[in-house]
């Protein structure tokens, strides 16, 4: 018995999942409540809340780490983003490479299948950005 508290004491007081549950949700909510408001013309429209909403599971994964792990829990979650330095080259490109080929099949079956999409009109400007943005939230998603 005295093993098994002494391992729930070393592992944290609480269970990490549920502050990731609890924080990602309150992060979430901070971040996509402005949002759905801007939509219905109640606030102005800022992507910096679709961005803080998309990361909430990186928010409160580091939150729910640092406050069952301390700074130590935090430092391990990011450190796990660096693990595909030690892999091959050849699979980080088909990490990467996979989502902009998903992104691309998705647009030109959207195209020849529902409606034509006029390109032409999409400036680049405002396209960068959200692709920068759903990478982020993409692997943010995976993070926590």
């Amino acid at each position: 018995m005295t093993q098994e508290r002494r391992t729930k004491k070393q592992v944290g007081t609480k269970d990490p999942f549920d502050w990731f549950t609890l924080f990602t949700f309150i992060i979430g909510a901070i971040g996509y409540t402005p949002w759905v408001l801007s939509s219905y013309g109640l606030l102005p429209s800022l992507p910096l809340f679709v961005l803080i909403g998309g990361l909430s599971p990186v928010f409160g994964a580091t939150l729910a780490a640092l406050k069952c792990y301390g700074k130590r829990g935090a430092y391990y979650n990011f450190r796990q983003v660096t693990l595909c330095t030690k892999t091959s080259v050849l699979w980080v490109v088909v990490a990467f490479a996979l989502p902009l080929l998903e992104a691309f099949l998705l647009i030109l079956s959207y195209s020849l299948f529902i409606a034509p999409l006029k390109l032409a009109s999409i400036t680049w400007f405002a396209f960068l950005p959200a692709l920068i943005g759903n990478f982020f939230i993409a692997m943010g998603e995976e993070f926590g």
